[in-house]
């Protein structure tokens, strides 16, 4: 392709590549990223319709020992890591801005769910109520590293608020 014939292929968030920018000049991290088609994708629609509208995973990298100062870096920045959708296998899972010891020993898979075990419509993160007893609150603390990773839920498209955290 010549230079007069570029096409724009999509675009980032200019806040997410302005904090992504300086880790990777500085090696801290490598990005992985990730276009999943949508599920009623045909040949014969895409003929149709030249404009496709993909979804964008961009899976971070990097070494361990830098997690915790990435994640605090990320997290000033408003910038926060979510579980990584169909990451090259084989790599130990640490998320900085998750706090769980279910997943210290994670190796990521190249899956949907990354490898990391998903839990569904567990009975114990079902209610909410407040431990009164001595013996509630014993079982309260003893559950507090359980958590859960809920199904992901496609939002209306007219909404265009942005999350609050």
């Amino acid at each position: 392709m010549s230079a007069d014939q570029k096409t724009a292929l999509g675009s980032v968030d200019p806040s997410i590549g302005t904090v992504l920018l300086p880790l990777l000049n500085r090696s801290a991290v490598r990005i992985q990223g990730i276009a999943l088609l949508p599920l009623n994708f045909t040949q014969a629609r895409s003929k149709v319709n030249s404009k496709i509208k993909l979804e964008i995973f961009l899976n971070t990298f990097g070494v361990p020992e830098f997690a915790e100062l990435v994640g605090k870096y990320l997290s000033e920045n408003r910038v926060f890591l979510q579980h990584p959708k169909y990451p090259e296998a084989g790599f130990p899972y640490k998320n900085p801005h998750i706090i769980s010891k279910r997943f210290d020993t994670v190796t990521t898979e190249n899956t949907l769910t990354g490898g990391i075990p998903v839990i569904s419509n567990s009975p114990a993160l079902g209610s909410c109520a407040v431990p009164t007893g001595p013996t509630e609150l014993l079982e309260f603390f003893n559950n507090i590293y359980k958590s859960a990773i809920l199904d992901e839920v496609c939002g209306n498209w007219r909404l265009k608020t942005q999350l609050l955290r």
